[in-house]
């Protein structure tokens, strides 16, 4: 079995990709509602996560773009 580390993207990491935009916007849309609600813990919680997603794809693209090289 390959190592988790080397062998590339899995078969779910394409679709998660593509469904990403969506995803985004669902949060958005989320954390306004926590706002409009007066819950800005809450709204602070998901943009936490989605700051971490972020990082996340942002490190995955910067892997990428280094083996790349």
């Amino acid at each position: 079995m390959p190592d988790p580390d080397t062998r590339g993207p899995s078969a779910a990491e394409p679709r998660a990709w593509a469904d990403w935009p969506t995803a985004v916007t669902a949060t958005a849309n989320a954390i306004v509602f926590h706002i409009s609600k007066g819950e800005p813990v809450a709204a602070l919680d998901l943009i936490d996560e989605l700051l971490s997603d972020l990082g996340d794809r942002r490190r995955t693209i910067a892997e990428l773009a280094n083996a790349a090289d």
